[in-house]
């Protein structure tokens, strides 16, 4: 899905950061967090619906691809296995 049209929209300055799906991948590599610890390595982004009026609203939903990695940790003494 392209957005190169939006990008011009003076009223949304981050469209070309929020369409530009590599950096947006770093993006919610770096917020998105398991519940039990470990950590996301997002695999796959992608835009799935753009919802966009000129000048008064723009949304875009994301579908991602991702791996969660823990770390094997010692119950009785709280240090890495």
């Amino acid at each position: 899905m392209s957005v190169k049209p939006l990008l011009a929209d003076p009223v949304f300055p981050g469209l070309g950061v929020a369409s530009d799906l590599e950096i947006m991948r770093g993006v919610f590599a770096d917020y998105l967090r398991p519940l039990r610890g470990g950590t996301y390595r997002v695999t796959d982004c992608r835009l799935s619906q753009v919802r966009y009026r000129r000048g008064t609203r723009c949304v875009l939903q994301y579908t991602l691809a991702s791996r969660i990695t823990t770390r094997a940790t010692n119950v009785s003494s709280g240090l890495p296995a």
